[in-house]
């Protein structure tokens, strides 16, 4: 019973638009941003526990707590068999293909090729479940893509900031975080106010002691600093990251970042994003 019930709680029953219930693996689940609170919910150990890091950092500033929802996903915390559960604004038949898309992935397998119509409803999924590698696959099937993963001037970074944009630079690789803020369990607010327009690799090594941490930075990774431009980048007060997280840092990322010699800022530079 005891193993029974451990392995429930690896499960999350995602409810579909249409009354659905899908128990899928957390695990398969994990490229699925939208869905993080619930993947990191379920688990034998249960839900995470708050370092209340967030609270101190609101109380610091004076800002009153509130809670964060993402758009089209709602979390119920768990169901009657012990599971995590969560709501999404994707029918049933197109979650289905979803699911279809993320074992494809998990396995290196080719994804099913599928007509225009189907992907435009691929497309809305991915972009309510922040599922960023079907976004990309549909977007280049409807013949909009362009490839975000290039070299990027400082300059550009701080007016990407500067618009509304939320990129950050660790180690010199610009990630988009924008889309993750509402399941960042520190809150929304704390990497805007502390982590933006700086080499924040050493807010990255003090606040994510776990590396499971490093699974989610392919899908935000949209380029490097240039290497001309990387002492411009300010730093954070204090020392830097450490030697040690930072080898481990680009042994994980190795097999997707670009090179980062010298580039005009329009080139596009194609990546491969390898599985581990």
């Amino acid at each position: 019973p005891a193993a029974a019930a451990a392995a429930a709680r690896e499960l999350v029953s995602v409810n579909t638009s249409d009354g659905e219930t899908f128990p899928v693996h957390r695990r398969l689940l994990r490229p699925c941003i939208a869905l993080t609170r619930a993947i990191r919910e379920a688990g034998a150990d249960g839900p995470a526990v708050s370092s209340g890091k967030r609270r101190e950092w609101e109380a610091s500033q004076g800002i009153a707590s509130q809670g964060i929802t993402s758009r089209g996903i709602t979390s119920r915390g768990g169901d009657s068999r012990g599971r995590a559960e969560c709501d999404a604004e994707v029918d049933c038949a197109t979650f289905d293909r979803v699911l279809v898309w993320l074992e494809a992935e998990a396995l290196g397998r080719s994804p099913p090729e599928h007509d225009i119509r189907i992907v435009e409803e691929l497309a809305e999924a991915a972009d309510a479940l922040g599922l960023a590698s079907l976004a990309e696959y549909c977007a280049d099937r409807l013949g909009k893509h362009e490839s975000r993963r290039r070299v990027r001037s400082w300059r550009e970074v701080v007016e990407h900031n500067e618009r509304g944009g939320c990129w950050i630079v660790i180690d010199g690789m610009v990630l988009d975080v924008k889309r993750w803020l509402p399941e960042h369990p520190g809150g929304d607010r704390i990497i805007p106010a502390q982590s933006m327009n700086v080499e924040c690799a050493r807010h990255f090594e003090l606040y994510h002691s776990s590396r499971e941490s490093f699974l989610y930075l392919k899908h935000f990774y949209v380029g490097e600093v240039r290497a001309e431009d990387r002492s411009s980048v300010p730093t954070l007060p204090g020392p830097p990251a450490s030697d040690d997280f930072l080898q481990q840092l680009r042994e994980f990322t190795d097999d997707f970042r670009i090179g980062n010699e010298v580039a005009p800022e329009s080139e596009n530079v194609h990546v491969h994003l390898g599985l581990r």
